[in-house]
């Protein structure tokens, strides 16, 4: 029997405050983690992605490329509720179809092992989902706040998804709650109310679903920083053109290089990639490359941004140090720190820029050349996706 994947996706996110839906775990977007458990197993033959209406595009374009899941999902813009969302995910289902899982996408946790349990479950008994021992007790209030009554928590169980369904049962539900206007909070209520008997399975601890930050924090730490370290040196030649943070310096020598010769960027990309375990700029932009001649290292900067952004990285501060004789650069390190930070998309006050002199010792003393020396802090990103704005740390 085969069995289709809806992946329900399609919330705002108003309790997490943005689109959690989106937000990187360990470099990976929550969604894309709560469908990785389904890709590659023999019995699931269709997943569709359901999201909020105004990022179809975006995550067909930018969001599920680089992760080449398998089958490759049908994306479906979401309606006004889950039932909504749902029942146009349904539409989307190919005549192979025999059952259909229904997992959220705020669940990251998920094990392969308890998705082959509801398939294999959801074959024998047509409505399966998992479940969990209620842990606190719980009582019934009245809108005045007082307890009218304390419930057997022995009976009691926190339900979880994936649920499973056998097709033509689901559908028949799903007409009915559309013709009667039912909104439930789960699939199985649908059943439920439909009529259809629906039975439990044990859940997993672990399978939780993020609904605040705190879940995410609690489940997922995001402490995890790392620390790199970039130097450069670069010799000063006639006919060249200082440039330093993206800053045209006047006054005389220029950076001698394959590129613009900015060594203060150039320390700043080794130092970020470093922190992230990455290979150094010459990796990225070698200077046997012709297209690289004459490069604007900002520029370069910015596509160094987007390599750490992908694995799931951002800047949380920045600390560089020029050595440089002369000329003197104190009026331009503003100007240098506002370009930096533009495209890194941090406040410039996450940006330090220090200069001193070699006191006129060894090359740098003898105006010959400029060392910089580069320390970045990074952490993992907790920028959404889609067309909004941000999630705060």
């Amino acid at each position: 029997m085969k069995a289709a994947v809806i992946i329900a996706a399609a919330g705002k996110g108003q309790r997490m405050g943005c689109k959690k839906q989106y937000l990187s775990i360990k470099g990976t977007p929550m969604l894309i983690r709560a469908t990785q458990p389904f890709t590659g197993l023999s019995f699931i033959s269709q997943i569709v992605l359901c999201v909020p209406r105004e990022d179809k595009g975006w995550v067909e374009r930018e969001l599920l490329p680089p992760f080449s899941l398998h089958p490759a999902p049908v994306v479906v813009a979401g309606g006004r509720t889950r039932r909504e969302t749902i029942a146009l995910a349904l539409e989307e289902l190919g005549s192979e179809i025999d059952i259909v899982l229904i997992h959220d996408g705020a669940r990251p946790n998920l094990s392969e092992k308890l998705v082959k349990e509801i398939y294999s479950e959801t074959r024998k008994k047509g409505a399966v989902i998992p479940a969990v021992p209620a842990r606190d007790t719980v009582k019934v209030i009245n809108r005045e706040k007082r307890v009218e009554k304390t419930l057997d928590r022995e009976q009691l169980r926190l339900i979880q998804t994936p649920q499973g369904f056998q097709k033509k049962p689901l559908l028949e539900a799903y007409r009915k709650a559309r013709e009667s206007d039912w909104e439930v909070t789960d699939d199985a209520a649908i059943m439920e109310k439909a009529g259809h008997p629906v039975f439990i399975i044990p859940g997993e601890e672990k399978n939780i679903k993020v609904t605040t930050k705190n879940d995410l924090d609690l489940f997922f730490p995001r402490e995890e920083n790392r620390t790199g370290l970039g130097v450069d040196i670069h010799p000063l030649v006639p006919g060249r053109k200082l440039i330093l943070g993206g800053v045209l310096i006047p006054g005389g020598k220029g950076c001698g290089g394959h590129s613009d010769g900015d060594v203060l960027v150039h320390a700043l990309m080794d130092a970020l990639l470093g922190a992230a375990g990455l290979p150094d700029i010459g990796h990225f932009f070698p200077d046997t490359e012709e297209k690289y001649r004459g490069a604007d290292s900002i520029e370069l900067l910015g596509k160094v941004a987007m390599v750490l952004k992908e694995k799931g990285w951002q800047l949380n501060n920045a600390d560089c140090t020029v050595i440089l004789e002369k000329p003197k650069i104190a009026t331009y390190i503003q100007n240098m720190k506002e370009n930096i930070a533009q495209t890194l998309d941090v406040l410039p006050q996450k940006i330090g820029i220090k200069a001193t002199t070699a006191e006129k010792l060894g090359f740098i003393g003898r105006g010959e050349g400029v060392l910089v020396q580069a320390v970045a802090t990074i952490n993992r990103d907790m920028k959404e996706g889609g067309n909004s704005g941000e999630c705060e740390s």
